[in-house]
């Protein structure tokens, strides 16, 4: 993604006036529809002078009003490309060898992971780590297409650490009876690329309304909800050819999942366990599996902590027994 896009651009931009706030709002909100305004109806919606606007868009770079919308519309109309369309305009100008598609795609790839890496803030993905491990409600996911089986890969790894993860639907109509229940406590795990779900987006609206917490991970810097995230993480997602890549938002998963792991440790081992005597009962995995298990004699690392932990707790409940019969 280019670094001088209206996005990037709005994202760096600092110390604004009240005017000029309107007119930011204004943007961001109704992003990529204001390719159809102009100076006058912007000024108009925003109830400022048209000198305001144009003081703002000179601020964030473009050369006049003009520069500003040719810019926009330019930018709209790219991401207004279908995956066909992409593919159409590609094939032509690559090769056929199936080398060349390997070599192009892991480069791209690896791209990808080096621009996520170096676009977000060590900071906020602390405190996004912080707001899914440690969130006192429940911890709702929700993605819609390629979105939803990321988002099915992180509910499954995060029931391993902690209670209360919910996998949010995409169906309107089994939606409304998972987000009835949503209460300020909980926090939302929001996967949202371009172009914007709409029930993803509805859904996230209604966290808000709710006061509940948004951790937002998006290809787009500006995106429908990004006003109303407690945290966005950026997930670049450029294509070679026909689709976009999903592989920076899998790494960002992952490296959240790893993250939280950390901080739940206890709750990793006992859970683990509880996981694993569920299985045992329902047969889940097939026999041959077992071949690769550990002898029992053999204790591992996790077996030993979760001996200790709960060494470590009935020494506790004992003593709080004797202080109370004493």
């Amino acid at each position: 993604m280019q670094e001088n896009t209206f996005m990037n651009r709005i994202r760096k931009l600092e110390g604004i006036t009240d005017s000029e706030e309107k007119v930011l709002r204004f943007l961001e909100e109704n992003y990529p529809l204001i390719a159809f305004e102009t100076i006058h109806s912007i000024s108009k919606k925003c109830s400022v002078g048209k000198a305001t606007v144009t003081r703002f868009v000179t601020r964030l770079g473009y050369k006049s009003f003009s520069d500003f919308m040719n810019s926009i519309r330019k930018e709209v109309s790219s991401q207004l490309e279908t995956p066909i369309d992409r593919f159409s305009n590609i094939y032509q100008n690559i090769s056929q060898a199936p080398e060349t598609h390997y070599n192009m795609h892991a480069e791209t790839s690896m791209r990808n992971i080096e621009i996520t890496r170096n676009r977000i803030d060590p900071a906020a993905f602390n405190q996004a780590v912080d707001i899914l491990a440690k969130t006192s409600g429940k911890l709702y996911i929700t993605g819609a297409a390629t979105s939803y089986g990321l988002a099915y890969f992180f509910y499954m790894l995060a029931t391993y650490m902690r209670s209360n993860v919910v996998l949010l639907e995409t169906s309107p109509a089994s939606l409304s009876h998972k987000l009835i229940d949503v209460q300020k406590e909980d926090t939302l795990l929001s996967i949202l690329h371009y172009r914007f779900s709409n029930q993803t987006v509805k859904a996230a609206k209604w966290f808000s309304e709710c006061g509940a917490s948004i951790v937002l991970i998006s290809d787009r810097m500006l995106t429908p909800i990004s006003s109303i995230a407690t945290v966005q993480l950026y997930s670049s997602s450029d294509g070679p050819e026909m689709f976009n890549s999903r592989l920076s938002t899998m790494f960002i998963l992952e490296t959240l999942l790893s993250s939280m792991a950390a901080r739940l440790e206890t709750n990793v081992y006992e859970r683990f366990e509880l996981f694993e005597n569920l299985r045992s009962r329902f047969n889940v995995f097939s026999a041959q599996a077992q071949i690769f298990t550990q002898p029992k004699d053999q204790n591992s690392a996790q077996s030993q902590h979760i001996s200790k932990t709960k060494s470590s707790r009935n020494e506790s409940d004992r003593e709080n027994s004797n202080n109370k019969e004493n």
